[in-house]
């Protein structure tokens, strides 16, 4: 049982998985002045950025509570270049969630499959975690917290990564939820302790349950 879950009083089922990778291109630097004999390096990443954003049509459909498709961010972009010559290497950090049933070396693997031509580094990884929603633990926990908080509570899938992601390779059951709160990590980080008294009761009363049905 994880309390990192990305949404308050929700277990989630589903956590994205995450790339944080670099996009590397090399120019042919002559003058700047007869741009024609060379390759300039900052177009050569344009297009490479290009290709890679056709990779994940589906980034511009996530939206809150509806967010189970892969996303990315383009971070950095850092330029070398000798003076009065063309840029000679370009490069993008990103950081890539996603959705997709790979582990993060398949996903690597396939995003520098797809992309000839161009170095695609790694920098940090987490694995993708998932449990069907009508996993027997998940709704057994649900249903129990619903009589404790005395509302339903919902399932949802995260955007983010958690601890959660440890137990996932190994097919663990894992049920990832946390209490009402917010800024978590920020200055004003704050969480409801009436929401946190209930979630240890909810905790409670399933181990009790489960205990139970494996005796």
């Amino acid at each position: 049982i994880n309390f990192d879950g990305g949404y308050e009083e929700a277990v989630i089922n589903a956590e994205k998985g995450i790339l944080r990778l670099t996009l590397a291109v090399d120019g042919d630097p002559h003058e700047i002045h007869r741009q024609w004999r060379g390759r300039n390096a900052i177009n050569e990443l344009v297009d490479a950025y290009a290709r890679f954003q056709k990779l994940f049509p589906y980034h511009t459909r996530s939206r809150e509570g509806k967010n189970w498709y892969t996303t990315y961010t383009a971070k950095m972009i850092r330029v070398a270049a000798d003076k009065s010559r063309l840029p000679h290497h370009a490069e993008m950090d990103i950081s890539l969630y996603f959705t997709e049933n790979r582990t993060v070396a398949e996903e690597l693997a396939w995003i520098r499959k797809q992309l000839p031509g161009v170095a695609v580094k790694f920098e940090i990884g987490a694995e993708r975690v998932y449990r069907p929603p009508s996993d027997p633990w998940i709704s057994r926990f649900r249903r129990v917290a619903s009589e404790v908080f005395h509302k339903p509570i919902p399932i949802r899938q995260d955007d983010g990564s958690s601890d959660a992601r440890f137990f996932a390779l190994h097919n663990i059951p894992i049920i990832i939820l946390r209490p009402r709160g917010g800024d978590a990590e920020g200055p004003r980080e704050w969480v409801s302790v009436q929401s946190l008294l209930k979630l240890g009761e909810a905790t409670r009363q399933f181990l009790i349950d489960s205990s139970s049905r494996l005796t």
